[in-house]
């Protein structure tokens, strides 16, 4: 007899494939490793027109991307609550 709030070995081998916490760190760091050099060389090149400016287009690329990331954090925290409280309240 298995009650409702009551975690099995299928529940716990599932559960971050089916709420979607493992598969986005892998596609998150593909995204990141591919878009973060090109950002800082196209504002290196485009916007400042200058070489030397490398630490300027960094500093906006890891803000930009750091907003970004504390934004989808909590846009997805409340889903993220309401998935877990089952497996937490036991």
């Amino acid at each position: 007899m298995v009650h409702e709030h009551q975690v099995t070995v299928e529940t716990y081998r599932n559960f971050g494939w089916v709420n979607g916490t493992v598969l986005p760190a892998p596609i998150g760091f593909l995204i990141a490793l591919s878009f973060g050099p090109t950002l800082v060389a196209l504002l290196t090149d485009f916007v400042f027109h200058d070489e030397k400016a490398v630490h300027l287009s960094l500093a906006i690329v890891m803000s930009g991307g750091s907003i970004l990331g504390l934004v989808s954090y909590s846009w997805g925290l409340g889903a993220y609550r309401s998935a877990i409280w089952p497996v937490v309240a036991l």
